[in-house]
């Protein structure tokens, strides 16, 4: 009877003990002999499932290497400029979501501002970017002075443009295009913006140094699969010789026949990651904290095209066209 008793006493202080909590989480004030009704019990079920949902949605997710550590800059570059553009979802049904393009240019934009010194106020950073906002931004066939144009200063900014979406030729003409979150991927020549037109109108900007990163694989293929119904594979013809002038670098992520591979562990594109992770130091092979675009070439290389095999079974070959090497970071 004794041992009945004190297990009585238990179940009635956890009872109790549950109830209290619950009042202190809630803001409630207690009541130890609460009217129960059916009204009663269908609020707690709501209370309840109401609650675990918010421990849901505060649950953390777990940070990456390179979301941590992030270096500073030797110096502030107040004269850069910089373009970031990340496209995740896309309103035509036929065209798949880029599942981590957000996290690529969110990180992109707080490497650009802490690592290579960038000022917050001078990156034009879009999310799921409209034809319209890449014309507002590059410029169109008749006029090259958008947003980008108005913003530099005549020889003194560096300039930075980041893009990481979906890329797509079109197969009667053979260009490539970037496919903004609006497109009809089936007539991107209406509704993309033209990759040759972009470098072209970014070639009569009087920068002083321009590098691109486009984190976007231009064949019609996707990680997802194609973007393009019944058509094969295409390789765009694109013309980067409009930008071969002094202190110019390209960075594609693949080449044009190849898909530009997630890694899914770390939540971010493959190229992207391991571009974050070279300037965040891994690409100082001389450790002289300084890191070039010959270094971050080398880099990218070796690690993009060996993971994207390892994870993928696929070859993805990063690109980098330039006309000389110059210095993409400085950290302290």
């Amino acid at each position: 009877m004794k041992n009945i008793f004190i297990l009585f006493c238990l179940t009635v202080f956890c009872g109790c003990a549950k109830s209290i909590t619950k009042a202190v989480i809630y803001g409630n004030t207690y009541d130890p002999y609460p009217v129960i009704s059916k009204s009663t019990i269908n609020e707690n079920k709501i209370e309840t499932n109401n609650y675990q949902s918010t421990l849901t949605k505060h649950k953390e997710v777990p940070l990456t290497d390179i979301h941590q550590n992030i270096p500073l800059a030797s110096e502030k570059n107040k004269h850069a400029i910089g373009v970031i553009i990340g496209n995740k979802d896309y309103s035509n049904q036929d065209v798949p979501n880029v599942d981590f393009a957000l996290n690529d240019a969110q990180y992109m934009k707080k490497y650009l501002i802490n690592t290579l010194g960038y000022d917050d106020n001078n990156i034009i950073y879009i999310e799921n970017a409209s034809q319209t906002d890449f014309i507002t931004v590059f410029g169109n066939d008749n006029n090259y002075k958008g947003k980008l144009y108005d913003w530099i200063q005549e020889g003194k900014s560096d300039v930075f443009v980041y893009y990481v979406g979906h890329g797509a030729p079109n197969p009667e003409n053979k260009n490539g295009y970037f496919v903004p979150s609006n497109a009809d991927p089936s007539r991107l020549d209406l509704s993309g913006y033209n990759l040759n037109l972009f470098y072209e109108n970014l070639s009569k900007l009087e920068y002083k140094s321009l590098t691109v990163v486009l984190d976007a694989c231009f064949s019609g293929v996707s990680e997802k699969g194609m973007l393009l119904k019944n058509v094969s594979p295409i390789m765009p013809k694109v013309k980067t010789s409009y930008l071969l002038k002094k202190n110019t670098c390209i960075f594609t992520s693949a080449s044009n026949t190849e898909v530009s591979s997630w890694y899914p562990e770390k939540e971010h594109s493959l190229f992207t990651y391991f571009f974050l992770k070279g300037i965040q130091g891994e690409a100082d092979i001389d450790k002289n904290k300084i890191i070039s675009s010959l270094e971050l070439d080398n880099y990218l290389s070796e690690k993009v095209t060996y993971f994207a095999r390892r994870i993928s079974s696929r070859d993805q070959h990063p690109q980098l066209v330039r006309n000389n090497s110059f210095d993409i970071a400085k950290i302290r």
